[in-house]
């Protein structure tokens, strides 16, 4: 996988602009396609939520009905910190 840092931007930056807890793939997914006019793919989107749990950009989250959701973790927070 070829990491794509404005994915990522994206990614953390939307979940910090929506003032939620946490959103499900299906939606990240969605709201990043709706953003970019559908430039990524789910595949990609899917990779580099894995990538970015795996460096601690965000933490996954378990819902009700099973499905996994991500929530901004440390990392997530410093990546946007402007200072």
């Amino acid at each position: 996988m070829t990491r794509n840092e404005t994915l990522i931007f994206r990614t953390l930056r939307l979940l910090q602009t929506m003032h939620i807890q946490y959103l499900d793939e299906h939606k990240l997914f969605l709201a990043l396609s709706r953003e970019s006019g559908g430039e990524y793919s789910a595949d990609d989107v899917h990779e580099h939520l894995v990538y970015m749990e795996q460096n601690g950009l965000l933490k996954p989250i378990r819902t009700a009905d099973n499905h996994t959701a991500y929530a901004r973790d440390w990392g997530g927070y410093d990546y946007l910190d402007p200072s």
